[in-house]
């Protein structure tokens, strides 16, 4: 035998109690239930929450893709303009590079030649000097006024030696 659940046929039951009992039961169903009793207020106040938190989100997001993607003050915009003037100021060091590693050139070029021109005139003195002492040694043979011009000669060769060595070097 089957047992009967009481709540199931208590409509069907014609008696009041049972009807006022189960009405009661459904009335503190209702009474209790957190969906019914401010549980749709509730969730309806944290929607609303949300939609205005999407909102600000939204508007955060925009304010950043502005800030990323203006095309005159965004960071893309300042990155090109800073690739360009860095592209620009690369080039002109190179320039400034290439124009140094012509001078140097030249520079070398130069000091080579004065190089030269000082071992020429080191020779050049020490031939005068050379001379100088051959015509020192046969002074005492010379008439005193060969010795005057050689005096003057050696000395005009010294002071024309000083004189381009003050000039080159000063």
């Amino acid at each position: 035998m089957k047992k009967k659940s009481p709540n199931r046929n208590a409509f069907t039951s014609n008696s009041p109690e049972n009807q006022r009992q189960t009405l009661s039961e459904i009335q503190k169903k209702l009474a209790d239930s957190t969906a019914l009793n401010g549980g749709f207020d509730t969730l309806l106040f944290k929607i609303d929450k949300i939609e205005q938190s999407q909102g600000n989100l939204v508007s955060k997001v925009d304010k950043i893709h502005e800030a990323i993607y203006d095309p005159q003050d965004g960071i893309f915009s300042k990155l090109s303009e800073y690739r360009l003037n860095n592209t620009n100021e690369v080039n002109d060091v190179k320039q400034k590079i290439t124009e140094l590693q012509v001078w140097k050139i030249h520079a070398e070029k130069e000091d080579l030649k004065d190089d030269k021109a000082v071992e020429l005139a080191t020779k050049k003195i020490t031939i005068l000097e050379n001379n100088v002492e051959s015509l020192t040694k046969s002074k005492d043979t010379a008439w005193s006024f060969f010795r005057w011009i050689i005096v003057a000669v050696g000395g005009a060769a010294v002071t024309f030696a000083l004189d381009w060595f003050q000039k080159k070097f000063s």
